[in-house]
């Protein structure tokens, strides 16, 4: 019987509200006549288990806690556990409650006939579709302990790798906002006090100096100008992403050209394809339905499109290595494994060690990109330093030597 929220009238006219089980309004309608009360409004209210479903909906689950859940169930399920009784097992043992709710659902989705990567699909804040696909496939090749077996490896990869852009991006960060603040308090506070000391001392003032008091006039008189416009744009080009798929395609392409960082963007991308299109591809799924759901985990709409395309070949009788020729995305070294893999029939392996090389490439690459960076800031910084320095010095030096 549901519960309804109510408000009613009393026989004095004052009102009065609480909540009632009731059939449905009739029936509530009716209870509060009994008790001398007439209906106003009533609204029904979710039931306990349907509230905490919604409330379990808008969770999100950490990536360790993701790698804990996987490590979890690889040995449960080969030792021939099944499905239910791991969940059931993982509902009890696992350390975020959150998680340990979520595995109790899916054992009760499951156990009343839903797939497991159905089940999973009802809490997408919890669950990425980079797991969700790939227990999907597991399913369906009946593999879900490679799938397992792969995400966890995949999870740990993707925390691996965010340690080290952590690691080798916290001194350059530091340097680069502590030079953008210097800057800015230079230009909007420091330089119009020397301002007024030179136009007091009415000497003429160099080109440099007249530069320089320009630009801090306009930091001191639009400051919150200054600081909002970059905000601004970044929370456009983020709406933009979302709305328009074009825009997005374009900004990818762009993203994969930045000098500096366009190759790394690129590998990451190419090494989410190696590694789940190997792991699909190791598991039985079809080279087509593999594609398609690596187009989902790559994380780049420019990868994604090619993707596509090369699936539609695929379908039409194109070679796969020559599918993957016809992208400028793939670097050779990738071209040359597709074809080895091709060739021998040993596709998963080819594309593994694509995905071994580029774990190894990426951490260097990102040391190697924020080594650069850390000595081009400072140098911006000692220029820009230098620069107002000698346009404040210039005019005093003149005055000086008038006087002598």
């Amino acid at each position: 019987m549901p519960d309804y929220r109510y408000r009613a009238s009393d026989s004095a006219g004052k009102t009065v509200s609480g909540s009632l089980s009731a059939l449905d309004e009739a029936d509530l309608e009716q209870k509060l006549k009994q008790d001398g009360l007439w209906l106003i409004s009533a609204k029904q209210q979710a039931a306990a288990g349907e509230s905490n479903k919604r409330a379990l909906r808008k969770q999100k689950v950490k990536r360790k806690d993701l790698i804990e859940f996987c490590t979890g169930m690889i040995p449960m399920l080969g030792a021939g556990l099944p499905l239910v009784e791991s969940l059931e097992a993982m509902s009890e043992e696992l350390g975020n409650p959150t998680l340990r709710q979520l595995m109790a659902d899916l054992k009760q989705a499951v156990e009343s006939g839903s797939g497991f990567a159905e089940a999973m699909r009802a809490y997408p804040k919890a669950f990425p579709d980079v797991m969700v696909n790939l227990i999907a496939a597991g399913e369906y090749s009946g593999s879900l302990i490679a799938s397992f077996t792969e995400l966890k490896s995949y999870f740990s990869w993707l925390e691996r790798l965010q340690a080290d852009v952590r690691q080798a991006t916290i001194y350059p960060s530091m340097v680069l906002v502590a030079t953008v603040m210097f800057i800015m308090l230079l230009f909007s506070f420091v330089i119009p006090k020397f301002t007024a000391l030179l136009v007091g001392l009415g000497v003429e003032l160099p080109m440099p100096t007249r530069v320089v008091i320009g630009v801090g006039d306009f930091m001191a008189s639009f400051w919150p100008i200054v600081f909002s416009v970059p905000v601004i744009a970044v929370v456009m080009v983020a709406a933009a992403l979302h709305v328009s798929e074009r825009f997005a395609y374009l900004y990818e392409r762009v993203k994969f050209k930045l000098p500096l960082f366009g190759e790394l963007n690129r590998m990451i991308a190419i090494t989410r394809l190696t590694r789940n299109l190997s792991t699909m591809y190791r598991v039985g799924v079809p080279l087509l339905e593999a594609l398609e759901f690596c187009r989902q985990l790559v994380g780049s709409i420019y990868l994604a499109k090619s993707l596509h395309e090369i699936a539609q070949d695929i379908s039409e009788g194109v070679q796969l290595t020559a599918a993957f020729r016809m992208h400028a995305v793939f670097p050779p070294m990738v071209l040359r494994m597709v074809s080895i893999g091709e060739s021998t029939g040993n596709l998963d392996q080819a594309l593994d060690h694509v995905s071994a090389f580029y774990d190894e490439e990426i951490p260097r690459r990102i040391q190697k990109i924020f080594s650069i960076m850390e000595p081009a800031i400072i140098m911006v910084l000692v220029a820009v330093v230098g620069f107002v320095a000698l346009s404040i010095f210039m005019p005093i030096l003149g005055l000086l030597s008038a006087v002598h």
